[in-house]
């Protein structure tokens, strides 16, 4: 699903993703509604015909989080179309496909704002906990689905390599939206997912072992 799927809800949605770009920028507890509400075009009193608070806006853009933030629906149909590619490949384009949604606004103004309160707003956390879930169960499936088809020789357990290659990716994932957020270079993020994916496709050997 991406942004523009999102139904159009007029002065609603208008003020949930004006509250995504300022929380990202100012913080949330720092952002007063007034704000918001300017940024919109309205006045504040009008902002609480569409949500009780500043709290019911924040819970509204953790559920719009969840509902973006997901793997493909049928993982088994977004891994057909690598048939017959190498376990690199296969590797390579699933991190394209995260990161294809990383880099729409509204999902990456949201990860920095998620980022900040999963510490302080336990909704946060188990959000985070509940997306990062999500996510290694898909890599390992991934790893199966691979194995199955003889494209990781070197890897004996699909399920711990896969959720090993889960957890490497969101730790770099999470580095290149810091790094985006602040306007620094992520082409040495990038970089390091490419050398993720070699370094699994190859059952654990290094870039050295590879060209030796």
């Amino acid at each position: 699903m991406n942004d523009a799927a999102i139904p159009a809800q007029g002065t609603k949605q208008a003020i949930l993703e004006a509250a995504i770009r300022l929380f990202a920028r100012h913080g949330y507890s720092t952002t007063p509604l007034s704000l918001i509400a300017a940024e919109v075009g309205i006045r504040k009193p009008s902002l609480y015909n569409h949500y009780a608070g500043k709290d019911a806006i924040l819970s509204a853009v953790f559920e719009l989080f969840r509902v973006l933030v997901r793997p493909p629906e049928d993982a088994e149909a977004m891994l057909a179309q690598f048939e017959g590619s190498s376990a690199e490949q296969v590797l390579n384009g699933m991190i394209d496909w995260y990161m294809t949604h990383t880099d729409r606004p509204l999902i990456a103004d949201a990860w920095v704002i998620i980022s900040e309160e999963q510490f302080v707003n336990a909704e946060a956390a188990q959000l985070t906990l509940e997306v990062t879930d999500r996510m290694v169960e898909f890599t390992r499936f991934a790893f199966r689905w691979m194995c199955a088809r003889g494209l990781l020789p070197r890897v004996e357990d699909p399920e711990q390599a896969g959720e090993a290659f889960g957890y490497a990716f969101r730790g770099v994932r999470l580095e290149y939206v810091l790094r985006r957020h602040h306007g620094l270079s992520t082409s040495e993020s990038r970089r390091r997912m490419q050398t993720l994916a070699r370094f699994f496709a190859t059952g654990g050997k290094s870039h050295e072992s590879l060209d030796s």
